[in-house]
């Protein structure tokens, strides 16, 4: 399953020392943005048309402490598989011809290496529970039940009487006997697969040896994840796979057995990561499964015709980079001094500036009752979507106000903010973009007007959930905007004032836009 991607990556190491030992191990700390561009490709709109992408699981492991992990656009559903791995569902119905969805999976992890501060007794053993009985169980790839594997398991282990010992022997014939080749006939085809021919990638190590530990009845996982590796002073992250065994007293340990290792030539079991890691370059992310055609981040897509004729997968993109230690780009602070009165809007605001969502009109003043032009609540509202990854229609026409000068500084926002609505107002009509707006604001405007608190919810109404609620506020029954407002405020967008108004013919503030605008973006963003 060996994937390698080019990235950048400078390697930033800490020595710390285990609490209440004399064991040292390695730290580090990785940022991975793993993104996912779905394109239909076809020459007709998707009719029923999903996307099914692993986010896998966090805290999972005693070697890793995810900081956070966030996912965007936030997915329609979220389902968990009976190993523990989430996945994201997204409705992809209506998608049109040559549009793209693109979905942003960003891990912040610290990892380290592992070893227990105490001898692991060779007469120890891994007792099947409640908890745990799911390991020794066969699966996909993992065919613990299979006579070939069991009799082998049985050969290795003959006269050892301690899941241990058994462990031990199981891993030094999978890392010493098995050949590592990306073209073996094997490769990605799992356990029995690699003892057939004793050769394959990290999977067939992994699964190959789990499916004999459990063949024994020891408890084994499969992890899935990432390791960083060096080759002649560069770094490459790749799909890796790799084990841990459950021992009693010692609980999950960790177990590699795809790491070669020779002495003059000879092959060699690689203790350093039996029941350890001597590396802290192992990002794990998920739990190890074929059983949904899912290893790492994995997807796919399903697009009928017009005519209900299954059209086959369509194109997918994946990208990954990685930032590690030192060189991880903290976010900027923003200097503001004049919102000391505004402590409910301080998290928003340094929330939108960390992504340039929004800037001050000097490094030290914001201007938080200032009013917001038109034009401005349109960018800020685009780069919004932007962040968010807001399905868009690429090559959509951008109809422009008789007025706009399309050599202004907002052209770039304000081209993308059309190409959104023409994906959920897909038309002939060239200016079908254009027409949400003109909704809003009317089709002869000033632009660099100020905004009202109901025209700026309106821009917002096609990217909002149908409204909950009615009639919230006592002035907005009347308002052309009310429906917009039920929106924002029954998925928590919005707020009235405390004399029950909205107020929606009033200036939108700069540090109400930042609530507002900040609350749209918690709402749909999915954090771990």
């Amino acid at each position: 399953m060996k994937k390698t991607f080019k990235i950048t990556l400078f390697i930033f190491m800490i020595i710390a020392l285990l609490v209440g030992g004399t064991v040292f191990a390695k730290e580090n700390e990785f940022v991975i943005n793993k993104k996912i561009i779905f394109e239909n490709n076809k020459n007709n709109n998707v009719k029923n048309g999903f996307a099914k992408i692993m986010i896998g699981q966090i805290d999972f492991t005693s070697y890793a402490d995810d900081i956070y992990l966030k996912v965007t656009p936030k997915p329609d559903t979220i389902e968990k598989d009976k190993y523990g791995n989430l996945y994201a569902n997204y409705n992809l119905n209506g998608m049109l011809k040559g549009e793209k969805l693109i979905i942003n999976i960003e891990r912040r992890i610290k990892t380290s290496s592992f070893k227990t501060e105490e001898t692991i007794s060779a007469r120890s053993n891994g007792s099947v529970t409640e908890e745990n009985k799911l390991f020794i169980e066969p699966q996909t790839n993992v065919e613990s039940n299979d006579k070939l594997i069991i009799d082998k398991a049985n050969e290795i282990t003959q006269g050892l009487t301690s899941d241990y010992k058994k462990a031990a022997a199981i891993f030094e014939f999978v890392n010493t006997q098995m050949s590592y080749t990306a073209t073996s006939s094997a490769t990605n085809k799992g356990a029995l697969a690699g003892l057939n021919s004793m050769s394959g990638v990290c999977e067939e190590f992994a699964t190959l040896f789990a499916a004999m530990c459990r063949a024994e009845e020891i408890p084994t996982k499969l992890i899935a994840g990432y390791k960083v590796e060096e080759n002649n002073g560069k770094y490459t992250i790749v799909d890796h796979v790799w084990a841990e065994i459950y021992l009693d007293d010692y609980g999950w340990l960790p177990v590699e057995p795809t790491v070669i290792y020779t002495v003059n030539d000879n092959r060699l079991p690689y203790w350093d990561t039996f029941c350890a890691l001597n590396s802290a370059n192992y990002i794990p992310t998920d739990m190890f499964t074929r059983d949904n055609a899912n290893i790492e981040y994995s997807s796919f897509l399903d697009a009928l015709s017009s005519d209900g004729k299954i059209l086959g997968s369509n194109e997918k993109i994946d990208e990954i980079t990685l930032q590690v230690g030192d060189d991880i780009v903290e976010p900027v602070k923003n200097s503001f001094t004049d919102l000391s009165m505004y402590a409910w809007a301080q998290d928003p605001i340094q929330s939108l500036f960390e992504k340039d969502i929004v800037e001050g009109y000097s490094n030290i003043e914001y201007g938080p009752e200032r009013n917001i032009s038109k034009i401005e609540f349109i960018c800020m509202l685009s780069r919004t979507l932007k962040y968010l990854n807001e399905n868009h229609v690429d090559d959509a026409y951008v109809y422009y106000y008789p007025s706009y000068n399309q050599n202004h500084w907002s052209k770039e926002e304000y081209d993308f903010l059309m190409k959104c609505y023409q994906f959920y107002t897909p038309s002939d009509s060239m200016s079908a973009g254009f027409n949400n707006i003109a909704e809003a604001l009317g089709t002869n405007v000033d632009l660099n007007t100020a905004i009202t608190r109901g025209e700026a919810v309106a821009l917002m109404d096609l990217f909002m959930n149908s409204a909950t609620t009615s009639n919230s506020f006592s002035d907005t029954r009347n308002s052309k905007f009310a429906g917009s407002i039920e929106k924002a405020y029954s998925m928590g967008i919005i707020e009235g004032y405390p004399d029950g108004t909205f107020r929606p013919n009033g200036y939108i503030t700069r540090v109400e836009m930042a609530a507002v605008l900040g609350r749209y973006i918690e709402k749909n963003m999915y954090v771990m």
